[in-house]
């Protein structure tokens, strides 16, 4: 520790009196040379007599103003160009108050003086802050060198020129949770190229990566665009991967506005792993539906639920009540949004739709106008083992949830069902087609009934990018049902903000599904999970294919033959609508349904609901 760490030590809680003095005395200085060199030495008389009555009428114009315009209030070891620009502003402005009239005065100095005394004023403040400044980066060398010396750092390079990567280069040499040699950057601009920052040089271009990362010996790439789009996010990353090397990013632009620091390194997220640009719907829509709301949002500790927990309660709704009968998930999200959002009332209920009493008990209670449906059973091969409990959760518990909400005269009620509702082959898709039309149903009440058809949300409990990180982590091979299987994928941000469009646009029986753009292979992107790990696939982490499960098949679709596309007024966003449903003869099967499930019926259920998904 060095004597000026010693020394602010001992007098931080004299900050204020200490900076003052100090610019008192950078003041009485800089006039005190510039009068002796203007006037010469030793002084005459009268020179003597002008500087003991003019010396403490400038020091009190020079303080007053430093005080007016905040110079006492900066950070000495953070100066920057604001600093400089202030204290400028700050002596010019004095030296002008004081010149004025003093020329005015008779026998008064040289005008010279004036001029003088404003360049030393401005140079013994700003070389002092300066000095302070160097001597805190000084130490801070020395520090680090220690650390390095006692704990084994990364080779990185760092893949961008910009305000990103500087400032990342910045807080790696000051940020002690950041274990990284920064040997280099990258840059595409080839005018940066041989220019160095902090001393660090501009290596190449990031076509240059492969070859840099062998030279150099590079263990790890740090992307720093922070401003980028999603499209020039994606091409880097592309690029980067060919390096063969693990690759982490700092957080994007949104996430630094939520405060989140440039250092916060982490993995690429699941957006990156996109074929597609993610899509962003209507936010001023999705407030008006929101603001001042009651709303209510089944399946609250979920993946998709917690996602729409957190968006909704960024729109300031009256009150969220958060319904789950996984106690500990519930507890994460309440803490979470009571949290972030401490002002929207937030109220966690432990139930479970199937419970009618305590549906009706809650919904009674607060009067939701918009309910949320996102609890759901949704593990294809699991379900095809427990067909009952998949029947009576996404079936019964659907219906049970939707009685209560339209005998207790809710607005608005949104289901999440999925793409393997469409033409279904597994017990979990056919429940979820079913539950679909149990909403079909229930036209004509108080309350507007809509569904949305999901494809897979990348990073989603239980989805597959989870699986394939918790494989590479433990060393497995990757599992690959098939190298044909394509599926559609979207992320549970845009997952969310489907279920808020759904609810304003949505009319009673339609569905509703997002544009997710082309089906992508399983295969391609295991291989670029491993690839992001800076592993080579089929080299560093096998790909076994183990084949489709019961109740999964090659492909997904997102509509029925005898379902109507229609747009909606968000490009992305399609209606779905069909003709000659019957209710009533729907009803009726759902009742036979019902019996063979309080007989435990499994056989005859199963074919029960094959018979309904191919006639409804």
């Amino acid at each position: 520790m060095t004597w000026t760490t010693h020394f602010l030590k001992g007098t931080i809680s004299h900050r204020r009196a200490i900076i003052v003095g100090a610019h008192a005395a950078l003041v009485v200085s800089a006039y005190l040379a510039a009068f002796v060199f203007t006037t010469g030495f030793p002084l005459a008389e009268q020179n003597a007599r002008w500087l003991l009555l003019s010396l403490p009428i400038l020091l009190a114009i020079r303080l007053l103003i430093f005080r007016f315009l905040h110079l006492y209030e900066a950070v000495w070891v953070f100066v920057g160009t604001g600093d400089l620009i202030s204290i400028l502003r700050a002596t010019f402005f004095g030296s002008v108050i004081f010149a004025i009239p003093a020329v005015f005065v008779p026998h008064h100095p040289r005008p010279s003086l004036f001029v003088l005394d404003w360049i030393l004023c401005s140079t013994l403040v700003t070389g002092a802050r300066l000095a302070v400044r160097l001597s805190a980066e000084q130490q801070a060398r020395h520090e680090e060198e220690a650390r390095r010396a006692n704990k084994p750092r990364k080779r990185a390079l760092i893949v961008g020129g910009g305000d990103g990567a500087v400032t990342l280069l910045r807080e790696s040499r000051r940020n002690p949770h950041i274990d990284y040699d920064v040997l280099g950057l990258v840059d595409d601009d080839p005018s940066k190229h041989g220019r160095r920052i902090y001393g660090v040089e501009i290596v190449g271009a990031v076509a240059d990566l492969p070859d840099l990362v062998k030279s150099m010996r590079i263990d790890e790439l740090l992307l720093a665009i922070p401003s980028g789009t999603p499209v020039q996010r994606r091409e880097v990353i592309a690029k980067c991967l060919q390096s063969a090397v693990p690759l982490k990013t700092v957080p994007s632009l949104h996430e630094l506005v939520d405060g989140q620091g440039i250092g916060d390194l982490r993995e690429i997220d699941p957006a990156d792993l996109l074929e597609r640009t993610p899509i962003e719907l209507d936010r001023t829509m999705a407030k008006s539906e929101v603001r001042g709301r009651r709303i209510l949002v089944t399946g609250a500790g979920g993946s998709i639920g917690s996602e729409l927990c957190r968006q909704v309660a960024a729109l300031d709704p009256a009150v969220i009540v958060l319904f789950e009968r996984a106690e500990s998930t519930l507890h994460s999200i309440a803490l979470e949004l009571n949290e972030e959002h401490p002002n929207v009332e937030t109220v966690p209920v432990v139930g479970d739709i199937r419970d009618r009493a305590k549906v009706d008990e809650i919904i009674a209670a607060y009067s939701p106008d918009t309910v949320y449906h996102a609890a759901a059973y949704k593990h294809v091969h699991l379900m095809e083992v427990h067909p009952l409990e998949a029947i009576d959760n996404n079936i019964f518990g659907t219906e049970s949830l939707a009685e209560v909400a339209r005998k207790r005269g809710v607005s608005k009620f949104v289901f999440i069902s999925t793409d393997k509702a469409v033409n279904p082959v597994g017990v979990m898709g056919m429940t979820k087609r079913i539950a679909e039309n149990v909403l079909r149903a229930r036209q004509g009440g108080p309350t507007t009934f809509v569904a949305v058809r999901f494809g897979n949300v990348l990073g989603s409990i239980g989805s597959v990018l989870p699986l394939f990180r918790k494989q590479i982590s433990q060393g497995h091979a990757l599992t690959v049902t098939d190298p044909l299987a394509t599926r559609y994928f979207m992320l549970t941000s845009e997952a969310a903000q489907l279920v808020l469009q759904a609810g304003h646009v949505g009319k009673t029986g339609e569905i509703l599904f997002l544009d997710m753009g082309t089906p992508v292979r399983i295969m391609d992107l295991a291989e670029r999970v491993i690839r992001l790990s800076g592993l080579n696939p089929g080299v560093d982490v096998p790909l076994q294919v183990v084949g489709l499960r019961a109740g999964e098949r090659l492909s997904e679709e997102l509509r029925q033959d005898d379902e109507e596309l229609v747009p909606t007024d968000h490009p992305q966003v399609l209606r779905l609508q069909s003709e000659g449903f019957d209710p009533l003869a729907f009803e009726q099967d759902l009742e036979d349904l019902r019996h063979m499930l309080m007989s435990r019926d499994e056989t005859g259920a199963k074919m029960q609901i094959q018979e309904m998904v191919s006639r409804f």
